[in-house]
């Protein structure tokens, strides 16, 4: 016999021991579901919102004007100073469907702003080929209204794909 040990208690220990190891399972699994739960929401939110609202601000603000108006066969269009934001018509729409569909996921001031800045201005009329036309295809937004949203948007989109890799690593 050993001393200090009593045999007809070992299978209590054992008990114990197994209920330990058996709640720290548990305790992880749970863990390990919430990691994956918010790691599937991080990829919806980029996925549909974040992700496509900062590629068209992106490519609206920094594309060259003739390769925002190529497609729309648009010629001798001039930016105005302050008005550094050229969007489609289609690209307009896309965010604001985006944002009507997936506000959930954003804030709700900066979803009403950004979409009554995008509702207020009226097409812009353009030189084409045909003479001066007002077209209705593009329109034109100041950096003064769209940049403060558009740092909110890149902001948040950095913060998602940082997060996600950080919950993929994990």
């Amino acid at each position: 016999m050993l001393p200090g040990i009593n045999l007809t208690r070992l299978p209590d220990w054992v008990i114990a021991f197994l209920t330990i190891a058996l709640a720290y399972y548990a305790m992880s699994s749970v863990e390990e579901m919430k990691r994956d739960r918010r790691k599937e929401r991080i990829e919806k939110m980029l996925e549909n919102l974040y992700s496509p609202l900062h590629h068209i601000l992106w490519k609206a603000k920094n594309e060259t004007l003739a390769q925002r108006c190529e497609y729309d066969n648009i010629r001798d269009v001039k930016r105005k100073n302050g008005y550094n934001y050229i969007l489609r018509i289609e690209e307009r729409n896309q965010i604001l469907q985006k944002i009507v569909q997936f506000n959930h996921y954003m804030d709700s001031d900066t979803a009403n702003q950004l979409t009554q800045i995008l509702e207020e201005r009226s097409p812009w009329g353009a030189q084409t080929n045909l003479g001066k036309l007002f077209l209705g295809k593009v329109f034109e937004y100041s950096d003064e209204l769209l940049d403060p949203k558009f740092k909110i948007i890149s902001e948040k989109h950095a913060g998602l794909k940082t997060e996600l890799e950080n919950l993929t690593r994990a």
